[in-house]
């Protein structure tokens, strides 16, 4: 004789928590200094002063570039520069120098914090502009 299966059509015990608020997500350490590429807003020059062009490279109708790398910090201020290239050597350096730290910046910022960001500039000199 053939025996009936026993089926059991209790609904089966699901251990289920329910999160009762959010969950605490450390916040990120943003203290480190940033590429504008890997921010979500890049600083943008709020006040700046143009270098004077030097009077004996003007005299001598010279013109070239000057390309300085710079950290915006959390306040907009310039910090930590230095003349990463220039053409010719040495001509325009000195106007590049005195000028960049005057510059004020918005700052960067990532997820809405604002961060110290490594920046660099070409500054160009031309007598036709």
């Amino acid at each position: 004789m053939l025996q009936e299966p026993e089926l059991d059509f209790r609904p089966p015990n699901i251990n289920v928590e329910m999160a009762t608020g959010a969950a605490l997500v450390p916040v990120a350490d943003l203290s480190g200094i940033y590429r504008a590429e890997d921010l979500d807003r890049v600083p943008s020059l709020s006040f700046h002063v143009k270098p004077l062009y030097p009077y004996r490279a003007k005299r001598m109708n010279i013109s070239g570039y000057v390309k300085v790398q710079f950290d915006v910090g959390r306040d907009g201020r310039v910090g930590a520069m230095q003349i990463i290239e220039s053409v010719p050597p040495g001509v325009f350096d000195n106007a590049v120098l005195q000028v960049v730290p005057k510059w004020q910046f918005q700052p960067g910022e990532i997820m809405g914090d604002q961060v110290v960001t490594r920046m660099v500039k070409k500054i160009v000199f031309n007598l036709e502009d």
